[in-house]
């Protein structure tokens, strides 16, 4: 079931909201919390009730693990832990083999509805691998069963993150007005779910046919098609995803539950660092302190700061499948994180002024924004064949290369400006609702904040619940309406 379809929308939604808090009201929260672990395994097993069992057998082996750890007298638990945690990336590299092989062109981007490996199964995976470390690290004292369920089962967030931990949301589910109706977490909830939807319906959807065409057929397109097309998959991939989060964190502040955030404007960002920082948070969050830390503090193979980073930029490849794009992809974000490393080092190292000298914030974003369209051919190409022509179109000069005739002056034009202006020119969504923002933030450090964008003045625009703000939801819910009959999966279904 996807969150952009009317099925979900105008009929799962609201069903699932409305039992919510009648749960609560008539059996309290314990009932509202078993109501939401059956409404999202219906929400799940819409996709493929097949893969019931994948989705059985990751949560009983996790919970037995778990089990495990958490008894102060057991032995052998690191054993358990290494057991537990390479059985779960068994699992997860098992469903990526089998859907794409290894180093195989069949492995790349894929843009089919059939979806070859289990929904969400690598979300799941990564949340159940933190899960039984922060039991290990008896960062966790107690588990519930009910409360395991609903913290892996979560609808809004089960199929494309925010990734979350379990000391997060155990928590929030034995708060004592959780199941409470609260009009303000309602209201703005549905306006967070809103602007995500616009985002995935409006913008994303409506630049995914241009972009499957131009790499379905990138031989065909002048230098000006392609560069549209590639720009056009940047803002498709952005918004797709950034859509999702949104729609997640709207749907769980509706249910009163705080999710944490997973887009901070990653394409003002001015390096690869900061970009990682403000990309996919949870996922490098998670990276950072389950992936980056162990084997940076590992005792008996210990690897310094580079090699950690390396390692870990490389498995940021295999996470997205196991083709070959996916491992240059994976592979070039590493070297490129390296050679950011050791230019801040040097830079460290020269004498004041001159290592005070850099380029303009500006410029810095356009150059890292210029990298990041580079790598985008590598994740989004089916297979190297692609890739190696998408590169050669784009800085081959055609014909008929002239920037009147191309992409750019058609609809695709008009949506990459809209695009644009939304990422370059107006606040985030976390800075409009700033005064009513409360998902959590998993950084251990914040973002450089050193380009407000073209129009600064627009970072003061700031949400109120009145009338004006209540006519532009109702617009934007419009519009997404009349875009539902062109909508398609999201991206990261496919992972």
């Amino acid at each position: 079931m996807l969150l952009n379809s009317p099925l979900f929308v105008f009929l799962f939604l609201p069903i699932a909201i409305a039992g919510f808090f009648l749960c609560g009201r008539v059996g309290g929260a314990r009932v509202a919390l078993g109501w939401i672990c059956v409404v999202s395994l219906v929400f799940y097993l819409h996709w493929n009730p097949a893969h019931a069992w994948v989705l059985a057998l990751t949560l009983g082996w996790n919970y037995l693990i778990a089990q495990y750890l958490i008894r102060p007298d057991t032995r052998w638990k690191r054993a358990m832990l290494v057991t537990g945690v390479s059985g779960n990336a068994a699992f997860l590299a098992g469903f990526k083999v089998i859907a794409g092989g290894i180093w195989d062109n069949a492995g790349g981007f894929s843009t089919s509805t059939h979806i070859l490996i289990p929904l969400a199964i690598s979300f799941i995976t990564f949340q159940q691998i933190a899960f039984i470390v922060d039991v290990y690290k008896r960062r966790i004292k107690t588990i519930n069963p009910l409360d395991y369920l609903a913290f892996i089962l979560f609808f809004p967030q089960l199929v494309m993150g925010p990734i979350v931990h379990y000391r997060d949301m155990h928590p929030q589910f034995h708060h004592h007005d959780w199941t409470r109706w609260q009009a303000s977490n309602v209201s703005i909830g549905t306006c967070l779910f809103i602007i995500g939807l616009f985002k995935k319906l409006v913008i994303a959807d409506s630049i995914a046919p241009y972009v499957n065409e131009g790499f379905a057929s990138p031989d065909t397109l002048t230098p000006w098609d392609m560069w549209a097309v590639v720009m056009g998959f940047q803002m498709q991939l952005y918004f797709d995803f950034s859509g999702y989060a949104d729609m997640a964190i709207g749907i769980a502040r509706i249910l009163n539950i705080r999710l944490p955030i997973n887009f901070d404007a990653p394409y003002r960002a001015v390096n690869r660092f900061d970009q990682w920082r403000r990309w996919h948070i949870s996922f490098s969050a998670f990276m950072r302190q389950y992936v980056f830390f162990p084997l940076a503090k590992n005792r008996k193979f210990p690897l310094n700061a580079t090699q950690a980073l390396f390692v870990v930029a490389v498995l940021s490849g295999f996470w997205h499948g196991f083709g070959i794009t996916f491992m240059l992809w994976g592979l070039a974000q590493a070297v490129l994180m390296l050679l950011t490393h050791w230019r801040k080092k040097w830079q460290q190292r020269l004498t004041s002024p001159i290592k005070d000298l850099q380029a303009p914030a500006g410029i810095q974003v356009l150059i890292t924004f210029g990298i990041t369209l580079m790598l985008g051919v590598l994740f989004r190409s089916p297979d190297m064949a692609t890739a190696t022509t998408v590169y050669q179109s784009l800085f081959t000069p055609g014909e008929s290369a002239s920037f009147m005739t191309s992409l750019f002056a058609g609809p695709l034009g008009m949506y990459l400006a809209i695009a644009a202006l939304v990422t370059w020119c107006l606040p985030t969504t976390q800075q409009v609702f700033a005064h009513h923002w409360t998902a959590m933030d998993q950084r251990h450090e914040q973002p450089q904040d050193t380009w407000p964008g073209l129009i600064p003045a627009s970072n003061r625009l700031r949400f109120t619940p009145n009338l004006p703000w209540a006519v532009l939801m109702g617009l934007m819910l419009a519009c997404c309406i009349t875009f539902m009959d062109r909508s398609s999966r999201f991206i990261y279904y496919q992972f």
